[in-house]
């Protein structure tokens, strides 16, 4: 009879100290399904586990990276370490209160940010936005936004994989696939809407075909070749500050 209620005074006590935990914590997890509930004030998703394949192959970052998460219901979370999975699309966080992984409920997201070193001890901004609410049947969420004037550049990514000769990786494990990034680039816009475009001059001809000579100028006498995401951004601002991109 001690025994029993020796167990039920325990089991009792990692209850309470369960409940502290998960209201002390920026997610609030039950111990009872990997699901959160939604809370004001609280970031919600899903737990992740993350495996060492994973790790090395899923996300576009190779390391975390500490940025800003803003909610569509206008909270704002800053501080937050974190990592794009771009094999599936997500947001990957952790939470340091309770030393857990969890995947971002994406529905909940409006964007994140982070920043990268740049050289020179200064650093850049990446910013990614959430598309969902555009109905464009992608099956896409997450874009970056390269540039955010009248018309937008995005980039997603998405790691692939596929299949390739066999080869031994750095486990000493036999394969034969391997993951690689793959970049698509759009551009959106209030008339055009979203559309997947090539990072050359002539992509913007065929968007814009009523003023392709006016743009094909302008770039030649800029020296404006778009040929990477630095030469188009700076194509996007010429051409914005101009009045071409509508």
């Amino acid at each position: 009879m001690m025994e029993i209620q020796k167990f039920m005074v325990l089991s009792l006590i990692l209850l309470l100290h369960a409940v502290v935990t998960a209201q002390n914590s920026d997610v609030y997890n039950s111990g009872l399904s990997v699901k959160s509930n939604r809370l004001p004030g609280k970031l919600t998703g899903e737990v992740f586990y993350l495996s060492l394949n994973s790790n090395s192959s899923h996300f576009l970052q190779q390391d975390w990276v500490e940025g800003t998460i803003t909610l569509k219901d206008g909270d704002v979370y800053e501080g937050i370490r974190m990592r794009y999975k771009a094999i599936d699309d997500e947001l990957v966080a952790y939470n340091s209160n309770i030393q857990t992984l969890f995947i971002v409920d994406k529905n909940t997201v409006k964007q994140f940010t982070y920043k990268v070193p740049s050289g020179s001890g200064t650093f850049n901004e990446r910013k990614f936005v959430n598309l969902d609410s555009l109905d464009t049947y992608l099956g896409r969420t997450f874009f970056e936004e390269l540039y955010p004037g009248s018309a937008k550049l995005l980039a997603f990514y998405q790691i692939e994989e596929i299949k390739v000769n066999p080869y031994v990786d750095n486990t000493g494990k036999m394969r034969d696939t391997e993951f690689r990034l793959k970049t698509i680039y759009y551009i959106l816009t209030k008339t055009i809407g979203l559309s997947r475009i090539q990072l050359k001059n002539r992509s913007l001809f065929t968007l814009y075909p009523e003023n392709k000579k006016e743009i094909r100028k302008l770039l030649r006498k800029s020296r404006i070749a778009i040929a990477d995401e630095h030469s188009a951004i700076q194509a996007f601002k010429l051409l914005d500050e101009n009045g071409f991109l509508k």
